[in-house]
């Protein structure tokens, strides 16, 4: 019988791990420490037959990115919530106990990051069958890992006494914020204190109870959001207003740090929430040198050193120790492996400059595929779509902007103003501006179009989607 459902949250931007590491697409999208992103190997924690079909919790941009990744590795989705902006995770979890509790308010629900590594997760799967019994009878059981070495950039959890008749689940006496060095070091070697991983166990009821006693003006704002909410491509749309009016909240200041029904579990899975180079340095494959390549590079008289080149040039370094050199398509960094937890301080300078490297890379991920931006300037732009088989883009039209597709690869379907057409190798196709336009792979390979656009005005907004496109149109299309 199924027990648990996975709630999978997927938020941050992940600065520490720029300029990999983007708004446009964070670090739970990204393959660190190993063949799959970090999403997938969250997803892949959570199978077998204590766990239920995995719902994901996100904004819009990254629920088609994340439902691409769990169908690239075969996890059907028991669902997906998209939270219209931002407001930290008691607002995403009072909307995931609404919608996955939704009829059945003693559902069992583990809300987990989707950006963290398990090396060993069978002790971390024990600890959740230990804390089963415990959160149905009315607690919200969080999951503490037994720390390794003085770490000051996690919060801690106070263990107190054990609860009757429960092996391995104990009722926390405190939630501490991130300590100083030595108050770390005195945790540390007293055995009491474990890292708060940020995941939990609970029935729907109980935390929106909780919820309800310590956040009412969270609960009233995100109920009001789930009621006034609208199903979208198979998505459930929290309503904006609603939920822009919740405050913006942990779950540890909204519920944790007051509730009474509170209880950890310890384990010790190899956990790494791979927050920084350095840790995911840690994770890597080495060589005998200590030296963790990826991509095109060579590496001489070189020690300790993590060396990405992901932007299709090769890195050459001699003679260095102790680095993080990252590579990307417009962005080259280099840091010190020590000081690896300030490039978080690059990124706020990039801001205040407004720098779009802060932010965005050269090449989006969609649920469709990938679009890569080639060269730009006032008046006209340059793109590398790539469309995947079976997949299309939703109709839309500019009013700005001309477009020019041509097909380097494949085969696509092209309709303009209801009027279809058929694409091959090395034909092209003009879309003038406020034509109703859309885009579908019908073949098994992905097709390759490079797109010219051309008008007084390039901005993201100049993008009217179409509902009830022309007669000829394939209305079932998927999400961009």
């Amino acid at each position: 019988m199924t027990l648990v459902t996975p709630a999978i949250m997927i938020g941050g931007t992940g600065t520490r791990l720029w300029p990999l590491s983007r708004t446009d697409k964070p670090k739970q999208f990204h393959k660190l420490g190993g063949d799959f992103s970090l999403l997938q190997q969250t997803l892949q924690r959570f199978t077998g037959p204590t766990y239920g079909r995995p719902w994901l919790l996100t904004g819009e941009r990254g629920a088609g990115i994340g439902e691409a990744h769990a169908a690239e590795i075969g996890v059907e989705l028991g669902g997906v919530v998209i939270e219209p902006t931002v407001r930290s995770t008691a607002p995403a979890l009072a909307a995931a106990a609404l919608a996955i509790g939704d009829g059945d308010p003693d559902r069992l629900i583990l809300a987990a990051p989707a950006d963290h590594l398990m090396a060993a997760p069978a002790d971390f799967h024990r600890a959740v069958a230990a804390a089963i019994p415990v959160a149905r009878a009315g607690h919200i059981v969080t999951f503490g890992i037994r720390p390794t070495h003085a770490e000051t950039g996690f919060g801690y959890i106070a263990v107190e006494r054990g609860m009757e008749g429960v092996d391995g689940v104990f009722r926390v006496e405190s939630f501490v914020e991130k300590p100083r060095r030595e108050v770390a070091e005195a945790y540390l070697g007293g055995g009491r204190h474990v890292w708060n991983a940020g995941i939990f166990l609970f029935t729907a009821a109980t935390l929106l109870d909780e919820i309800n006693r310590h956040a009412p003006e969270v609960a009233g704002a995100v109920m009001r959001a789930f009621l006034h909410a609208r199903t979208v491509d198979g998505r459930l749309m929290l309503d904006l207003e609603a939920f822009a009016s919740a405050p913006e909240i942990s779950i540890d200041h909204a519920v944790m740090e007051k509730s009474d029904v509170v209880a950890v579990a310890p384990c010790d899975p190899a956990w790494n929430d791979v927050g920084s180079w350095a840790a995911v340095l840690d994770v890597s494959a080495r060589d005998d040198k200590g030296n963790a390549v990826v991509g095109d590079a060579i590496v001489d008289r070189t020690e300790n050193c993590l060396v990405q080149s992901v932007g299709g040039r090769l890195i050459a370094i001699t003679g260095v120790s102790n680095l993080a050199v990252i590579d990307t398509e417009d962005v080259t960094m280099i840091t010190s492996i020590e000081g690896s937890q300030n490039v978080k301080d690059l990124v706020k300078q990039l801001n205040r400059a407004d720098r779009p490297e802060a932010t965005t890379t050269r090449t989006l991920e969609h649920a469709w595929g990938t679009t890569r931006q080639v060269t730009a300037n006032d008046t006209f732009q340059v793109k590398h779509l790539v469309l995947n088989p079976g997949h299309e883009l939703k109709a839309r039209y500019h009013h700005h902007r001309s477009l020019h597709w041509t097909v380097v690869a494949g085969t696509v379907e092209v309709v303009i103003d209801g009027v279809a057409r058929f694409l091959r190798q090395n034909q092209s196709v003009h879309v003038p501006d406020c034509a109703v336009h859309s885009l579908r792979n019908p073949g098994r390979l992905p097709a390759h179009v490079v797109v010219v656009e051309h008008g007084a005005y390039l901005g993201e907004d100049d993008l009217v989607e179409v509902s009830d496109p022309p007669r000829g149109f394939d209305a079932a299309i998927a999400a961009e």
